[in-house]
């Protein structure tokens, strides 16, 4: 092989060591994928290579050695806000940041005092930099056995490993137990209305039960189903228990939105009584929601509209690209929706329309056969997924909207696409909408009465008492400065987040240098060391 050829390691000056490459590199795909990690056990899932050879204080220099200060203003994100604070448009990321300084500068910009290192530190290195590398290998190559022995294990099924599946399927049962609700058979057959108005008898307790609004909540989703279930008794002369009990799947009964405020009892409803009354009446009953957290907090059964609409992330929504393309999606499409006769969807206001009208659209294909179906009336109110029978929609319109926030129901119509049209005309176009105002969820009467008067429709003048309130739930930037200390103890079991990773990665650089000053230890600026 010529030298040309052959990879080979350049010292520049500086102490820097670069791979050059060869030509081979060179002809590889300009346009080929990048990507960059932020984290964790590796793009690869933790895969190393190990480097034996060579000089163990060589290899561990860094590419681009940082002196401290310039570590420093890196954290605090200088540069960014130097080209924020110039004139001209600017970015929303660089805003946000300005923003965070607004508040957070001053802990920013907080100097630490000198902490002595003669007692108790422990700044000498346990080990020789080699030694600690070679012990660090040996941990991995440890782990690695150990994780070995663990996959050898799980092929081979033992005796004992058959109880363990046996328990665990006993505990998930036990958990599925608690959420089922059962209904004697002698309430079923007096009809939806007797069903569900036994469910909110039963629930009451001595610090629960249900209000007004949200009886009348429930006889609106209620009522056509007790309607149409006094229809099917009537059409039937010769009938099973089951036959007599269950409902048809394509009624195309009214489709019905509820929406209102954190608190009202959407949710509470739905599962106590709504959701158990379409259980009783129908073969199967869907539950979705527009992301995992969602559908776990609506039912375990719950399901996101990507999963049951068999879509993946890279997906197109198109309508073009929602056909049924394999048996193997058709199967799966089946088991979900073909014989539901009851479809609830939790947090709809946090769903983007075009994936509404993308599950409604795949509903419809998947149905279209069993139940005679005309996919070109697929939009219209009681076509909506394929003609369930019974459809409710639940959701908080004081919410944040999706993100982006130009893909929910409510956003402007302008430059949208068709199918996020159509997603949005299907839910504007639903027979009945409720409005829920009453909240049960909060206690303190202050925070109540601030809530009712932000949801009055043209808003409504606060009290000086309930306008302190909110005041004081602001975070001074001026006490910051004066009592960093105090600032700390009072928010160290805050939640801090922020959808920019360059607002997050300057509060973690300001509650490092908040919680070394209050501790009086020392704060070590690491960098990191490329491969």
């Amino acid at each position: 092989m010529s030298p040309g050829k052959k990879p080979f390691r350049e010292e520049k000056q500086g102490g820097f060591i670069n791979d050059v490459d060869s030509d081979e590199d060179a002809r590889k795909e300009p346009n080929a994928i990048q990507s960059e990690f932020l984290g964790g056990t590796g793009e690869d899932d933790g895969d190393v290579q190990e480097d034996i050879e060579g000089d163990v204080s060589v290899r561990r220099q860094a590419i681009v050695p940082l002196p401290l200060e310039e570590c420093k203003s890196l954290l605090r994100r200088d540069t960014e806000l130097a080209r924020a604070n110039a004139p001209g448009r600017h970015k929303e990321s660089d805003v946000q940041m300005k923003c965070y300084t607004k508040v957070f500068g001053a802990i920013l910009q907080m100097p630490l005092p000198q902490v002595s290192t003669s007692a108790g530190t422990n700044l000498n290195a346990s080990l020789p930099l080699d030694s600690a590398v070679d012990f660090q290998r040996a941990v991995v190559k440890e782990m690695r056995r150990e994780q070995s022995e663990m996959m050898q294990a799980t092929e081979t099924i033992t005796e004992a490993s058959i109880d363990d599946l046996q328990n665990l399927h006993l505990r998930n049962q036990a958990k599925e137990d608690e959420a089922c609700v059962t209904v004697p058979l002698e309430d079923a057959m007096k009809g939806p209305g007797h069903v569900a108005w036994k469910l909110i008898q039963d629930s009451k307790t001595e610090s629960f039960a249900f209000n007004d609004e949200q009886i009348l909540v429930i006889a609106l989703c209620i009522w056509p189903l007790e309607h149409a279930w006094r229809i099917h008794i009537k059409k039937l002369s010769h009938a099973t228990v089951n036959t007599l009990r269950k409902l048809a799947n394509d009624l195309g009964l009214p489709r019905i939105i509820i929406i209102g405020g954190g608190g009202c009892g959407k949710t509470t409803l739905m599962q106590v009584v709504v959701v158990p009354t379409l259980r009783t009446f129908f073969e199967k009953v869907v539950l979705t929601a527009p992301s995992n957290r969602a559908a776990r907090g609506f039912d375990p059964s719950a399901k996101t509209l990507h999963s049951i609409s068999g879509l993946r992330p890279v997906d197109s929504l198109r309508t073009s690209n929602l056909q049924i393309k394999s048996d193997r999606m058709r199967k799966r499409m089946d088991a979900n929706q073909t014989h539901a006769g009851a479809w609830a969807h939790d947090e709809a206001l946090q769903t983007a329309a075009a994936l509404w009208h993308a599950a409604c659209l795949k509903t419809t294909y998947a149905r279209e056969t069993f139940y005679n179906l005309d996919p070109t009336r697929y939009a219209m109110p009681n076509e909506i997924l394929g003609r369930t029978s019974w459809v409710g929609l639940t959701g908080d319109h004081l919410q944040l909207p999706p993100v982006p926030k130009e893909s929910g129901f409510l956003a402007p119509m302008e430059n949208k696409s068709d199918e996020h049209k159509a997603g949005a005309a299907m839910f504007n176009n639903m027979h009945y909408l409720f409005e829920m105002h009453t909240m049960k969820r909060f206690n303190d009467t202050v925070l109540v009465s601030i809530l009712s008067k932000m949801r009055k429709t043209g808003g409504s003048k606060l009290s000086e008492l309930e306008w302190q309130a909110l005041v004081d739930t602001e975070v001074d930037g001026a006490h910051l400065e004066r009592d960093p200390e105090a600032f700390l103890n009072i928010t160290t079991e805050w939640y801090e987040s922020s959808y920019l990773w360059s607002v997050v990665s300057m509060a973690c650089y300001s509650r490092a240098k908040a919680s070394a000053r209050h501790h009086q230890q020392i704060l070590f600026f690491c960098q990191a060391v490329g491969q």
